[in-house]
């Protein structure tokens, strides 16, 4: 009976038309199963489409799909079918190749394992090195920093010095004066500076301008480090599913300051590139201009992309797409750009509101400045051309003391 019931059940998995087991089984609607191929090539010479079985007329010809758990049971049955009818000797040859299928890919992972350690261990190596060589640029920034400071302290020491020893010059001489001049001539001997002390002030801003620069570099530092770490970590998620954007239809340019909000983009100042009598403050966002006696403090250490002739800054990173930001600025006179990266740096060439809005779209051509006055946006000026390079946002200062910051939008 046992026999019977199994002989039975191989049996429907045959094939009625081919009579051999089923090859991508696929059920009509009446309940029997055909190879794909066979039931198709059948319904092709017939006028209509009927199961050979039951002789069941199907109208209109219905769409087929493999029976997926009809195909794993045939699967399964032509493996045990194939093992069961193996000799002795195939099938010791099957479980030697199996041996050696299993021992090659063993010696595989074992190479793979020796070129994972020995990728690890250049990358430990290099980043080591790397990490080595900011450590001694910030040691050597450090002592820069400290070189210059002291040096100012020094030069106003030696200035101080300079005065006091005058004065003490001065009192002399007045003491002498007293005792010895005869009281009907002492206002003939009164040296003329006894009416004019000297005086001295001392040059604190510049320490502070010193410590507003420091902080604001260290700042960047901070956040370029962060993010630099959220990339490094993202290197070794594998498997995570992408979350890029994708690209959708064109849509209409925004007209209200909340559509531009969609597009709004955080600007980062490039310490590379701001020119020696200005600094960098709120993690680069903010710039503000200096006197000349803040070029002796040297903050900012010399680059091939630093400004040098005009109180100028570009953006870290190039803007492309659709992208909005915001300028708040002070004082006086501040100049508001976009640019290529290759822009001129070196040698001379030459009535806003308090905030100024902008708007990119990159592969439009579309650049635009906006008046901005609480929510109300004005259309200041706009320029429709073709970009080829990436831009990036600069600022001219030309006043002392003038400011300008791009405060984030969201």
């Amino acid at each position: 009976m046992e026999q019977g019931a199994v002989q039975l059940n191989r049996q429907a998995f045959f094939c009625a038309i081919c009579l051999d087991l089923l090859k991508e089984p696929v059920t009509l609607p009446c309940g029997h199963n055909y190879c794909r191929v066979c039931i198709q090539s059948h319904w092709d010479r017939q006028v209509q489409c009927t199961c050979p079985q039951c002789r069941q007329v199907h109208s209109p010809r219905p769409v087929l799909h493999v029976n997926t758990m009809v195909a794993e049971l045939v699967e399964q049955m032509r493996t045990e079918f194939q093992y069961n009818t193996m000799d002795p000797e195939t099938w010791r040859q099957q479980i030697l190749h199996s041996i050696q299928v299993k021992e090659a890919e063993q010696q595989r992972l074992q190479q793979e394992a020796l070129s994972l350690r020995r990728c690890a261990d250049e990358t430990i190596k290099h980043s080591e090195e790397r990490f080595s060589s900011f450590v001694r640029v910030l040691e050597s920034v450090h002592c820069d920093v400290s070189q210059n400071i002291r040096t100012l302290q020094e030069k106003e020491e030696a200035k101080m010095k300079q005065i006091h020893d005058q004065l003490g010059l001065e009192v002399t001489e007045l003491k002498n004066t007293l005792f010895e001049a005869a009281p009907e001539t002492l206002q003939r001997h009164l040296p003329p500076s006894a009416h004019t002390p000297r005086t001295y002030s001392l040059p604190l801003g510049y320490f502070e301008q010193a410590k507003s620069a420091v902080t604001a570099l260290t700042d960047l530092l901070q956040s370029t480090l962060t993010e630099g770490l959220q990339n490094i970590s993202q290197g070794f998620t594998q498997g995570q599913p992408s979350t890029r954007p994708q690209p959708g239809p064109p849509q209409p340019e925004p007209k209200t300051r909340a559509e531009f909000m969609n597009y709004a983009r955080e600007i980062i100042l490039d310490p590379n590139t701001v020119y020696n009598m200005m600094t960098l403050h709120k993690g680069n966002r903010k710039i503000m201009r200096m006197n000349a006696n803040y070029r002796l403090l040297n903050i900012y250490p010399d680059h091939l992309d630093r400004f040098s002739e005009y109180e100028q800054v570009l953006s870290r990173d190039g803007l492309t797409g659709r992208c909005y930001w915001e300028v708040k600025w002070e004082k006086l006179r501040v100049v508001l750009a976009v640019s290529y990266q290759d822009i001129k740096r070196k040698g001379d060439s030459e009535d806003l509101s308090k905030r100024i809005g902008v708007y990119l779209d990159h592969s439009a051509g579309v650049l635009a400045f906006y008046n901005i006055e609480d929510q109300t946006m004005s259309l200041i000026h706009r320029v429709q051309t073709t970009f080829t390079q990436p831009l990036y946002v600069g600022v001219r200062l030309d006043l002392l003391d003038d400011t300008a910051y791009f405060p984030k939008l969201r």
